[in-house]
């Protein structure tokens, strides 16, 4: 059993069109087999190959992935150990390949099989290959037919940066909350350029806090900073006091009609308690 695991053989090529005879020595770059003289001096130069191993099976998948004219050359094996006594009779039998043929049938290596399966592995590749350039046409050309409008949107768009928000002094200056606004789903609305729904706004204007009722949304200035917008809703006033000046019917009626209040009152400043003559009108 032993004998039989290191029995080797050469490979004995045909050039089919010069009709040049000799053993294979290796493959060149280009595929083609390496050759040397058929002769038993240059035995040593010979490529020998282990018949349980896979050296002949890599020289042929090889071979047929690099060579362009694989068909020119024909192949047999004769033992190793009997190159000395059989190769100047295989060289008298392929002078003549087809009238030896069933003679040489015994040493001739059908090739076939090994073509085969190069061929569809390297198909398997070439489909392999293809499929991410197929996928990134059909995303190119999906790009192509979206308008400029689009196109630029989705490969420029970016969301508000929170980092930008000074969220103290919106909550000092317009009594806005973080959580609030991001309970209520309105955040991230404004974090994406929309407006929020309708929210209570406590903006304080000369030491007086006003609650208004108002639509939010953010900017960013040439910097990146991004301050608050309020969207005010316009509502009929209440014309009832101002700073603890109640209006009389005729005041009303005159605010309503001129915006102004026709008259100056006495207004008594809460921090300093001075009395303030004051000329009362609508913005």
């Amino acid at each position: 059993m032993a004998k039989k695991k290191d029995e080797k053989d050469v490979l004995v090529v045909r050039d089919e069109k010069t009709g040049e005879i000799s053993v294979v020595a290796g493959l060149n770059a280009d595929g083609t087999p390496k050759r040397t003289p058929a002769k038993a001096e240059n035995a040593q130069s010979f490529l020998q190959f282990d018949r349980q191993g896979d050296v002949l099976d890599n020289f042929f998948k090889n071979f047929f992935r690099q060579c362009k004219e694989p068909s020119r050359f024909g192949f047999y094996r004769i033992a190793a150990d009997q190159v000395d006594s059989m190769l100047g009779v295989m060289k008298d039998l392929l002078q003549h390949p087809y009238q030896n043929k069933q003679i040489l049938a015994p040493h001739k290596i059908d090739t076939f099989p090994y073509q085969q399966q190069v061929q569809e592995e390297m198909a398997a590749q070439k489909t392999e290959k293809q499929e991410p350039q197929k996928q990134e046409n059909m995303e190119q050309q999906k790009e192509q037919q979206e308008s400029p409008q689009q196109t630029q949107g989705r490969q420029g768009y970016q969301p508000i940066n929170e980092s930008k928000i000074n969220w103290q002094e919106l909550e000092d200056r317009w009594g806005v909350k973080r959580d609030d606004l991001e309970k209520s789903g309105d955040l991230t609305k404004m974090l994406h350029y929309g407006k929020s729904d309708l929210v209570k706004v406590k903006p304080t204007f000369g030491g007086e806090s006003f609650e208004l009722d108002a639509r939010l949304s953010f900017k960013k200035d040439g910097e990146g900073n991004v301050s608050l917008v309020p969207h005010f809703i316009r509502k009929e006033q209440k014309l009832d006091e101002y700073k603890e000046h109640k209006f009389s019917d005729d005041d009303r009626k005159n605010l309503r009609e001129t915006g102004n209040l026709g008259r100056v009152v006495d207004i008594e400043d809460r921090e300093t308690g001075e009395i303030i003559p004051s000329y009362i009108s609508i913005d």
